[in-house]
């Protein structure tokens, strides 16, 4: 049987009328995950989804993570790229260091080398880094790829990697093969990385099958169902942040809102649920006063949806957070 429920669990700094039934219920569309907003395309996710390879969750782990730097810079009030020509700042505050507002997720290997990557990316591999509008990234450690786009110069790059590409090689070896002594700015083992440019998008990844999906000559991640819906929910509410966790038990997501002038919101779902109700009704008894000044459960079918309002004194870090810390706020990680 089809059903749907709204149960709103914490309602500390919203008007009275904002806590009644039939306001929470007036929130949910006919899809019963709420209405989209936000800065964001329509669609946009969705269709970069389409370019990251195929990583099957029954067999490994897999991570994705997508990122719209430039609506993100506007909404931290910075400059992408930035026109003093040092964008070291604006990274800062893109990836959420500190207590600001916004926070993207961003690819490992950007994690890993920060913004001492801004400095070696561009002799090494002919881009760099504020030179992408939007970014998304599939992990199943060691494979990884990245997909993103903006202003990349094929040309800087053929100068820099040879003329011979796309696709070029930067490292030596077999796919996988660690060079510890030869370390890059995108891999720090010094893996071999395979780079491509399709119709000014670039990808790159530690094995070269995967820039299939980009080239469109392979399976993506748009063929993994759960991934899918989650990803069109973060389209359809204008996420400008989204972490995916996938595997052989379940599909979770997390995602940012563009409305963070009252503190960060945040979008938590998970698909696959078993038990709706029970998953519901555990969370409503949650004490999230810590973290939020609100919290709203949607179920509707086996998704389970939880709207954030985060307290105004939290960073926009939160929504990363939660996911790794396997929070209960987030449906399907228990309590």
């Amino acid at each position: 049987m089809h059903w749907r429920w709204v149960v709103l669990v914490l309602c500390l700094a919203v008007a009275p009328a904002a806590c009644s039934g039939t306001s929470s219920e007036s929130r949910v569309g006919e899809s019963g995950v709420g209405e989209s907003g936000g800065s964001v395309d329509a669609g946009q996710w969705e269709q970069r989804l389409a370019l990251l390879p195929l990583i099957d969750p029954a067999e490994e782990s897999v991570e994705v993570t997508m990122g719209d730097l430039a609506a993100a810079a506007e909404l931290a009030g910075v400059e992408w790229p930035a026109s003093g020509g040092d964008p070291t700042d604006s990274l800062v505050a893109l990836a959420g260091v500190g207590a600001g507002p916004v926070a993207v997720p961003l690819p490992r290997f950007v994690q890993t080398l920060g913004a001492a990557l801004l400095d070696e990316l561009p002799a090494v591999a002919g881009w760099n880094l504020d030179e992408l509008d939007w970014v998304v990234h599939a992990a199943a450690p060691p494979t990884e790829t990245t997909v993103g786009a903006g202003r990349i110069d094929v040309d800087a790059m053929a100068g820099v990697l040879g003329e011979d590409g796309p696709p070029w090689r930067l490292g030596e070896g077999e796919d996988l093969e660690p060079s510890l002594e030869d370390p890059h700015p995108l891999d720090q083992l010094g893996r071999p990385v395979t780079l491509t440019v399709v119709d000014g998008v670039l990808g790159l990844s530690t094995v070269s099958a995967g820039i299939d999906a980009l080239s469109g000559t392979g399976p993506s991640m748009a063929d993994v169902e759960p991934v899918s819906r989650l990803v069109a929910l973060a389209d359809e509410r204008g996420c400008y942040g989204v972490t995916v966790y996938a595997d052989d038990v379940g599909t979770t997501m997390v995602c940012s809102l563009p409305e963070v002038g009252e503190g960060p919101q945040v979008v938590a779902a998970a698909v696959g649920i078993e038990d709706p109700r029970a998953e519901v009704a555990r969370i409503s008894e949650l004490d999230s006063s810590a973290v939020a000044d609100s919290v709203t459960v949607v179920a509707d079918g086996d998704l389970v949806v939880v709207e954030i309002d985060g307290r105004d004194d939290l960073g926009g870090r939160i929504a990363v957070e939660l996911l790794a810390r396997r929070d209960p706020l987030v449906p399907g990680f228990g309590g």
